[in-house]
């Protein structure tokens, strides 16, 4: 689904009018951004999440019906929970390129996600060579919800880690940054690709072209809205040939945002990222491009 920044502890967006949904979306991007030859490794987060107690209203497939595979060449989805199809564990590797300061400096990621019965593990690593690593990591269950993550952790120099309290309705952030309120269908940074995964893999045709849906999520220490459009359904040229994707764009997340983000979401590799690309007004850019998928 799928990877990116966080401008303050809540959100600056006003909540929408609330109605009720099929389904209702939340999904997380990679924000990355480098500090020139200094290099202070990357500034990186994974987008995606949701709305506190509901969503936006939107006209997206009603009563979808998911397909038996989501393509001949790729992986078959297995597990389907209410309108969720999730995708078979597999692991994704990512080519990336961050041009800075009339640098352009290569980089790689591997995204991984395991299943076992409703339980999962995820896990997104960035690799720069001369600089260092970066990690998250994401578990918690599936439900016909959704995703429910019950701890985030973001490793660079130190290991932060957001722990999820759903007894309480509360999220403990690092850093005693927390505790923040619990939204009905909250993701956190890295489970929001897999939440729009799941609910991707769950539509049929018709799907919601140019639809938008505001969405929460929080990291180690933050929480955010964020704002997406479903755009088009195109084909992207890759490594691993020609997919089938859908394009989504994450709008404005407050009034001066300078960030803009686009992601490619492949059918093939269960709705997971093709192709990340996040810039900025000052010329920072940033692109990912899946190089291979492993089960």
């Amino acid at each position: 689904m799928t990877v990116t920044i966080p401008p303050s502890l809540l959100s600056r967006r006003s909540k929408p009018t609330l109605d009720r949904v099929a389904w209702t979306s939340k999904f997380a991007l990679l924000r990355m951004r480098p500090r020139a030859w200094g290099l202070d490794l990357c500034r990186l987060t994974c987008l995606l999440g949701l709305l506190s107690s509901a969503a936006l209203t939107l006209t997206w497939a009603q009563t979808p019906t998911p397909p038996a595979s989501l393509s001949s060449a790729g992986l078959p989805s297995t597990l389907k929970l209410g309108a969720y199809v999730w995708p078979v564990a597999q692991s994704l590797e990512y080519k990336m390129a961050l041009k800075t300061h009339g640098f352009t400096l290569p980089a790689s990621a591997t995204m991984e996600w395991q299943t076992q019965g409703t339980r999962y593990q995820a896990k997104l690593e960035m690799r720069l060579p001369l600089v260092g690593s970066r990690s998250q990591h994401s578990s918690g269950v599936l439900s016909p919800q959704g995703v429910e993550p019950l701890r985030f952790s973001d490793n660079q120099r130190r290991e932060l880690t957001a722990t999820v309290d759903r007894e309480h309705a509360r999220i403990e952030l690092a850093d005693h940054a927390g505790p923040v309120p619990l939204q009905k269908e909250h993701q956190d940074a890295l489970s929001i690709y897999f939440e729009l995964a799941g609910l991707m893999g769950g539509l049929s045709p018709p799907y919601p072209m140019g639809q938008t849906l505001t969405l929460p999520v929080f990291m180690a220490q933050t929480t955010e809205m964020w704002p997406f459009k479903l755009i088009s359904q195109e084909p992207l040229t890759t490594p691993m040939g020609v997919l089938n994707t859908f394009k989504i764009e994450r709008l404005k997340r407050f009034a001066g945002d300078t960030q803009h983000v686009e992601l490619w979401l492949a059918p093939s590799l269960g709705f997971l990222p093709a192709r990340i690309l996040i810039e900025q007004t000052d010329g920072e850019r940033i692109e990912q491009w899946v190089q291979s998928q492993k089960p």
